[in-house]
Formats: structure tokens, sequence, C-alpha cells
């Protein structure tokens, strides 16, 4: 290492230690070079200014209102007590304000800032930067590159730059700065808040129950594990609950909402919207435009109601033997056999207004129309429609499939009273072997189905024997 004596000129100090690095001899309130190797540095009580030049170095200001750069290598800068101004300059940098008024420049690479106590500036410059204000009301740069801001505790002001940035916010007097065209950018939050314009992830931290809203652009919005209560605001709005029973509001365009665990409620908003309730118990409300929902296994009970526009249900890896429905006044509830989930809805009996016009099963999609067509009190299986009948496949629907007792409700004006071909010709063949005759037929009959030769089918309900 090398020591400049400005008072003794072309007088230079070299100390080698026995580890291959250099230390410097304590010199008061004056310029301190290191060389090519590395080196440690150390200023005095006085007003300092330490060069680290090449290799990684690692400087300390110790008292005085010091300057530090570290030059070439990956150097760490330590300011010490009192106003402290640190370079990182080229490769990747840490640096460390420590007490007092601080400014930190990372310089290129990837660098580390730490401001640490009382009101710093931090700059990122190049690089893909780590930016701590820690306490104190801090400044924070990121420059170009996908840096990290977070400007810990205090009211901090970030300012992210180019790139995909991240920002952490804890106080409500935080402030983020971004530009129009500035990357992708997300803030994390641990307070209720309003994403600003410019960003366009918000995603929830801690444990607390607070609310996220979004601006005016696309957002991304995610909670936390407590309850929340998301807003997607203007734009087309990704919006995730995660855990914890939550609120989640689309608002305005067209949003995808997705519960996840917890008893949720899904409000879509004006647009086209697509609504998840996901595990527990949730109330979806698509609201005004064609809105599309999704149930499956494991989602529990939900319950849906959306008299507003064209509106689909897809029932996420289920055919349409998996289920059964149920009308009870002017709700369907339909029930995913061999468990406990169910999905209600509401407003359903009402035709080209019902509730959903459209439900979609891994087999096949059908109107409304045509599964209240198929509505049964228990099970309808292996069955189709075409052109409005109801046909049952022999290949389909066997002894395997069918529980032993089960009945075949046939109603909803499909059959009436006299029309017996038309049981006939639906049902005939359904046995490999016995005819199949018909008796006096209602609009609302029940068929046991048997292992004799011959099936007869009278009004109301038929027992035999022998049921499958």
């Amino acid at each position: 290492m090398i020591v400049i004596l400005p008072h003794i000129k072309h007088q230079k100090r070299r100390l080698k230690m026995a580890n291959n690095t250099n230390q410097t001899p304590v010199i008061n309130g004056k310029v301190i070079q290191g060389t090519s190797r590395n080196d440690v540095l150390r200023g005095t009580n006085g007003n300092d200014t330490l060069y680290g030049l090449n290799g990684n170095d690692k400087l300390y200001g110790l008292n005085g209102n010091d300057l530090l750069k570290g030059g070439k290598g990956n150097d760490t800068l330590y300011g010490g007590n009192h106003n402290d101004i640190l370079y990182g300059e080229d490769n990747n940098d840490q640096l460390y304000g420590d007490s007092g008024r601080d400014i930190l420049y990372g310089g290129n690479g990837n660098d580390t800032l730490h401001g640490g106590n009382d009101n710093d500036i931090l700059y990122g410059d190049g690089g893909n930067d780590r930016l701590y204000g820690e306490n104190g009301n801090d400044i924070l740069y990121g420059g170009n590159g996908n840096d990290t801001l977070n400007g810990g505790s205090g009211s901090d002001v970030m300012r992210g730059g180019a790139g995909n940035d991240a920002y952490y916010v804890d106080n409500a007097r935080d402030i983020v700065i971004e530009a129009a065209n500035e990357g992708t950018d997300t803030v994390y939050s641990s307070i209720n808040y309003t994403t600003p314009q410019n960003v366009e992830t918000l995603i929830l931290t801690g444990s607390a129950p607070i609310s996220g809203h979004g601006n005016n652009s696309n957002n991304n919005i995610y909670g936390n594990n407590n309850s929340n209560q998301l807003h997607g605001g203007n734009g087309n709005d990704f919006i995730r609950g995660v855990n914890g029973n939550d609120r989640i509001y689309g608002d305005n365009g067209n949003d995808w909402l997705y519960g996840d665990n917890g008893n949720d409620l899904l409000y879509g908003g004006s647009g086209n919207d697509l609504l998840n309730g996901g595990a527990g118990n949730d109330r979806l409300y698509g609201m005004a435009g064609d809105d599309t929902y999704h149930f499956g296994r494991g989602y529990g009970n939900d319950f849906i109601y959306d008299i507003q526009g064209h509106n689909t249900l897809h029932f996420n890896g289920l055919n349409t033997s998996d289920v059964r429905i149920e009308s009870h006044n002017n709700s369907w509830t339909i029930h995913v056999n061999g468990t406990n989930d169910s999905v209600t809805i509401g407003y359903q009996n009402a035709g080209a207004h019902a509730s959903i016009n459209n439900f979609v099963f891994d087999d096949g999609s059908f109107s409304n129309t045509q599964l209240s067509n198929m509505m049964g009190t228990t099970k309808i299986l292996g069955a189709s429609l075409e052109n409005s009948n109801l046909v049952v496949h022999n290949q389909n629907l066997t002894a395997e499939k069918v529980a032993a007792g089960d009945a075949l409700e046939i109603s909803g004006g499909l059959l009436e009273s006299g029309n017996d071909g038309a049981l006939d010709s639906q049902l005939n063949g359904l046995f490999s072997e016995p005819p199949v005759t018909t008796g006096s037929i209602g609009a609302a009959d029940t068929v046991a189905y048997a292992t004799t030769e011959t099936v007869t089918y009278v009004d109301d309900n038929v027992h035999n024997t022998s049921i499958i």
C-alpha cells in the first residue's frame, strides 16, 4: 500500500503484511491511497480521502467527513461516523454509510448500498443494484438495471429508473416514482397501498389484513396470507387472493380474479371477467359483461349469481358423468359425485336470462337448456343430447357405473303423457338383450332398471325384486 503525505514531497511508505494484504498507518485527515493488491485502508478522526485503486479493497472512513473511492475490484466501503461520500466505482461493491448523512454511489456493477442511520441519498447507477435506506428519511435512485429499493424506516423517496425494479414499502409516507416505458416494476407492501402510475405489480406482504388497489394500467395484484381487500381499478387486471377470506373487486376492464384458499367474495365489475374461487366456500358475482367462471374438485361449496351478459361455467377436470344436478326454486346446485363439493347457481331457471348460459365439461359443452333437459333427481350417466332429445348410449351406461338401487328420473317436458314411443326409442337398447316396453308414461317418471328379461315402465316409481 502507498501512503501519500502531502506535506512531505515524494515520500512514500508501504507496509507489506504476511497475509499478502496491505495495511496503512494512521494519518490524521490525509489522503490515503491503496495499490493494485487487496488493500485495507483506514482513515482517522479527521476528514480523510481513501482510494482503493485496483484489487478487492476494504475502506474504513472512521470518524470525520470522509470521501471513499473503491476503484476497480469488488470493494467494501464503510463510511463510519459523520457525513461521508462513498463511491463503489467499478465491479460489484458493498457500501455502508453508517452514521451521519451520507451519499453513496454504486457505480458500475451489481452493488449493494446501505444508508445506515440518518437521512441518506443512495445512487445505484449501472447494474442490478440493491439499495437499503435503513433508518431515516432516505432518497434512493436505482439508475439503470433491475434494482431493488427498500427505504426502511422513515418517509422515503424511491426512484427506480430504467429496468425492472422492485420496491419495498412499509410507511404510508413512502413515495415510489416510475416513469413510463421504464420496465415492469413491482411494489411489495406491508401496509394499505395504492399502486402508483407506471408500476405494474402489487404484492402485499406481512400478516396484517391490509388492502391493495391497482392503478389505471393493467395490474397484477396479490394478497398476503391474511384476509385482504383487493381492487383492480381500471385496466385488465390479474388479482389473486392467496390465503385468507378475501374480497376481490375487478372494477373496470377484463379482469382475472382468483380467490385461492379461504372463503372469498369475488366481484367482476364491468368487462368480460374470469372468476375462479379456488378452495373454500366462495361467492362469485360477475356483474356486467360476458363472464367466465371456473369450478372443480376441492373447490368447496361455491355460489354464483350473474344476470348480466352471456356467461359460461367451466368444470375443470370433470365430465358430465362426474356431476349431478338439483333444482331448487330458481336455483341449481351441481354436485361433484363422491365429494362434498358443489356449486349453486342463483337465478338459473330463467331461460335466456339465466346466470349461466353455457356449461363446459371435459367431454363437451352444453347450453343452459340442454343441461336443464339432462337434469334428474339422482344421476344421468352415459347420456348426451341430440336435437333436444336425450340419447342414452349402451356402451356408457353400465351396471359398473350405476350403483345398486339408482333411478333415472325424466322430467321437464322431455316426455308427455301418451308419448310412450319417445321413451321406447331413447331407452331401447340400454340393455344388451331384454326388450323394452312402455306403459302409461306421464310427464315425470322414475325408471328402475332390473336384471329380468323385460323392463316395464309405468307412472311414478317402478320397483323390481332384482334391481341392479
